[in-house]
């Protein structure tokens, strides 16, 4: 009888704690010794107990190999395959057994986690609300989810025989094969970015593209997996927003005031072109103070902020005011000045809106108007003292 050094590290035994005091029984569940044992008793007939369940297909002159869980001395389970063959002397008469078990346990664990592992993928897999999809090298579909065949428009069975390449718009494929190549290359580990497809209707889709490689044990790579997001209302919206701003900017630029939106120390948020005109700002403007064309509205704006609005969430008038626009080399240039707190009902940040009316064109036409005004008055006095003048020498002749 042999129980060599390896069963002793699999066992926690020694050799003399066994050898000629016990069976293998000591070290396998009862449970799995009395099942195997019926199975027998329905395969030969009999009874079949004890370690006569272990050697009785050996002995019938067939080696088997089984699994069984094996109980170690201190109470350890380990998953073990156990083959078992039958030794004979030169009669051919079986003279012991010979008994070979391999500790299966980490294997059988690792088993465990990988099919987990992989009944988790296809769970997410399969219930993810994003289209979801495993992509060839080549760019074939080998499997997709339930969203996949709703977002184009296709069958399952119709998208699996196309590749996304023919899905792709032509003005984004070459950025997307860019994409592969260097991920195929570990230049990078994944990718996202905007792209657009066709559906089976032949309406675009846009989408939020995210890839991803799977590799083998290697390092090789095997397949792509890839996650698309219909992001055509948010497009759409972004474009429609896109639009509104274009437009209400034509309407800014086309007011004749000049209009800027400053914060608390006057720095240009935004302006018009009337203000550009004006004030003669540089093209990098927003971001610069306004105060160094307009000392005066720091102290303006200070005396505001120290006696704010009772409603500061409402845009009004507070206050306005008449000064001049220095400007080198030109002659002063006489401005209104109109300014209004705006706050945003949920920011308790807020600018100022400040609007620049140039009055040198309606000071010269009042000049005008004052004018015109005295040129008459004079004109109609000239004649009338004459009138009079006559009329006083007729009367006085009459009289005479």
């Amino acid at each position: 009888t042999l129980f060599n050094p390896g069963a002793e590290t699999l066992l926690g035994y020694q050799a003399d704690e066994l050898l000629g005091r016990h069976t293998p029984a000591l070290f396998h569940l009862p449970s799995e010794v009395q099942q195997r044992g019926d199975r027998l008793s329905e395969e030969f007939g009999g009874s079949f107990q004890g370690f006569d369940v272990f050697v009785e297909k050996a002995r019938q002159g067939t080696p088997e190999t089984l699994s069984w869980t094996y109980v170690r001395k201190d109470g350890q389970h380990r998953q073990v395959q156990l083959a078992v063959s039958a030794m004979r002397d030169d009669a051919g008469t079986i003279n012991g057994f010979l008994g070979m078990a391999v500790d299966i346990t980490e294997r059988l664990r690792a088993e465990k986690e990988a099919r987990l592992a992989t009944e988790r993928f296809s769970e997410a897999f399969n219930s993810a609300a994003l289209g979801m999809a495993l992509v060839s090298l080549e760019g074939g579909w080998l499997d997709v989810n339930e969203a996949i065949p709703t977002l184009f428009g296709y069958s399952r069975e119709e998208i699996l025989t196309t590749d996304f390449q023919s899905l792709t718009h032509p003005e984004d494929l070459d950025t997307d094969l860019a994409l592969l190549k260097d991920l195929l290359a570990s230049r990078i580990s994944h990718y996202q970015m905007k792209k657009r497809y066709y559906r089976k209707d032949g309406s675009i889709m846009h989408a939020l593209l995210s890839v991803g490689l799977v590799t083998d044990d290697n390092g090789d790579p095997l397949h792509f997996v890839s996650q698309i997001q219909d992001v055509s209302s948010e497009h759409h919206a972004i474009e429609e927003l896109e639009a509104n701003r274009h437009f209400l900017q034509q309407l800014f630029d086309s007011l004749v005031d000049a209009v800027l939106v400053l914060d608390s120390d006057t720095t240009i948020i935004s302006h018009n072109r009337a203000a550009t005109e004006l004030l003669e700002l540089p093209s990098d403007a927003i971001g610069s103070r306004l105060s160094s064309r307009l000392p005066e509205l720091t102290e303006r704006l200070a005396t505001e902020e120290a006696e704010p609005s009772e409603n500061p969430t409402h845009e009004s008038l507070l206050a306005r005011w008449n000064t001049s626009l220095d400007l080198a080399g030109k002659a002063p240039i006489p401005l209104e000045l109109s300014l209004s707190r705006s706050r945003g009902l949920y920011d308790p940040l807020h600018g100022w809106v400040l609007v620049a009316r140039d009055l040198t064109e309606s000071q010269r036409n009042e000049q005008l108007k004052n004018e015109f005004v005295s040129t008459v008055s004079h004109e109609l006095r000239t004649p009338l003292a004459a009138i009079s003048g006559s009329l006083r020498l007729i009367t006085g002749g009459a009289a005479g």
